[in-house]
């Protein structure tokens, strides 16, 4: 008696939402950053020259313990994998008005051991 193997239920759909997540990645593109009114610890980046590199965008501003907190994974992934192509941006969309004082923004980036790129975006264009 010949039996069809068959794989189990949870790996055929695993395979197929990996697939569908291959094609979505493939399918839209990312928007371009824009309306950033400065740039620390990097000149302007575009989506467009970042095409064929890993991206991870994280939007923050620096008075959030939630924004703070993450920090640490971030310096930890930007050292790990930025020789393989990890670009990590960080855009800095503020809540508040002195959030949006660009002298604030760079001692927050200082003093948080941000070493990545960081837009300020305070008009939340990107």
């Amino acid at each position: 008696m010949n039996k069809i193997l068959q794989p189990p239920a949870k790996l055929t759909l695993t395979a197929f939402a990996l697939l569908t997540i291959a094609v979505a990645c493939t399918s839209f593109l990312a928007p371009e950053l824009k309306g950033n009114r400065a740039w620390i610890n990097s000149e302007p980046l575009t989506i467009k020259e970042l095409r064929g590199k890993v991206g991870l965008v994280d939007f923050w501003t620096y008075s959030c313990v939630n924004c703070i907190r993450t920090f640490p994974y971030l310096r930890e992934w930007n050292v790990k994998y930025a020789d393989d192509g990890l670009v990590i941006i960080a855009v800095h969309t503020p809540e508040f008005e002195f959030e949006k004082v660009y002298s604030n923004v760079l001692k927050a980036t200082q003093d948080n051991g941000i070493t990545w790129p960081v837009a300020q975006d305070n008009d939340f264009k990107t």
